[in-house]
């Protein structure tokens, strides 16, 4: 991460927090004012960062959270507080980034991915989004940790709106028919080969996929 990217990635967790926190009590789903100001912030930045983070978060996580919180705080007001804390889950590298860190079994000595980073591989695959709650349950479960609890997500993530769209770029990087928009051809040995030809060749191929995929 160069300096200019690190700039760059705290003014637009700035400016997002500070969107974010015009509207409070809809942001929170909880008035602070008009109740348990600690248990609405607090619930709400342990939901909020287990989805941005894509996983359950640890304790120690949201003490941080609640340490920067209160810092906010205590220099203006509530909202003050939840912008800044904001800030620190936009941010995060558990936010930008898909961890494949595992988790080790020293008995056999291996590691595999945790439920919930193999969650996050199945969604980005197929839905290049991140899992919405029922594969999350599904990581809460240990579903995804056998080959057919996988299918089984896979089929159903197949079936949402974004996946036709996923698997087509999928389909463009692992055959590389991306190039075909810029490819040329010697004219006199290939005269037919025009650019409209090298867009309906690409659009053939992404079709062909989606039927075998999807049909």
């Amino acid at each position: 991460v160069t300096d200019l990217l690190a700039e760059s990635l705290a003014q637009v967790a700035q400016e997002l927090a500070a969107n974010a926190t015009e509207q409070l009590p809809e942001l929170l789903g909880c008035d602070p004012a008009a109740g348990d100001e600690a248990a609405c912030v607090r619930d709400f930045l342990q939901g909020f960062a287990a989805k941005a983070y894509r996983r359950p978060l640890e304790a120690s996580e949201l003490e941080r959270l609640w340490a920067v919180y209160r810092q906010g705080r205590a220099a203006a007001d509530v909202r003050a507080g939840v912008a800044l804390a904001l800030e620190v889950v936009f941010q995060s590298p558990h936010l930008l980034y898909r961890s494949e860190l595992g988790a080790r079994d020293d008995s056999e000595n291996e590691v595999s991915l945790t439920p919930y980073e193999l969650a996050g591989q199945l969604s980005y695959l197929v839905t290049q989004g991140p899992p919405d709650a029922e594969l999350t349950r599904a990581a809460a479960a240990g579903d995804l940790q056998a080959g057919e609890g996988r299918t089984a997500q896979a089929r159903r993530l197949l079936e949402l709106p974004g996946a036709r769209g996923a698997m087509q770029a999928f389909a463009s990087e692992w055959l590389d028919i991306e190039r075909l928009a810029t490819d040329s051809k010697d004219s006199a040995m290939f005269p037919a080969f025009s650019p409209d030809l090298a867009r309906t060749l690409q659009l053939e191929t992404q079709e062909l996929f989606a039927r075998v995929v999807f049909e």
